[in-house]
């Protein structure tokens, strides 16, 4: 298996439109996208069901029972984050500034991992 090059995308779309009374209204559109994301992972994790059924978990009931973590690295983690901004802007005519805003958003990823070993995160049983 050879590596892919991970890439990340980003991307937005503003729209401003001002009001009476010295009132900016900004609506916005951000988005993310990355692809080909490096990610860790153990393949000789007891699977959840496993655990669950009998209360706990033991070497035996790994996939390979004769070995402890296998691990691997590789590059088919997947992300995507969409956000739907709202704010409304306020100048007084003597100075101060009243601001309200609002973000809409949902981050969607493969697998969490924080990408610093070869160690993925695994609960302890």
């Amino acid at each position: 298996m050879h590596a892919q090059v991970g890439s990340f995308l980003e991307w937005n779309f503003d729209i401003q439109r001002q009001l009476p009374w010295s009132t900016l209204l900004q609506i916005s559109y951000a988005a993310s996208a990355g692809r080909h994301l490096p990610m860790n992972e153990d393949w000789n994790v007891i699977p959840i069901e496993a655990v669950q059924r009998a209360g706990t978990g033991t070497q035996a009931m790994r996939p390979y029972a004769a070995y402890g973590d296998i691990l691997a690295h590789d590059e088919r983690q997947t992300s995507s984050y969409n956000a739907l901004q709202v704010g409304l802007e306020r100048r007084a005519s003597y100075g101060p500034v009243v601001s309200v805003s609002y973000t809409f958003s949902k981050m969607i990823d493969y697998n969490e991992d924080d990408f610093s070993s070869m160690f993925p995160w695994t609960p302890t049983i």
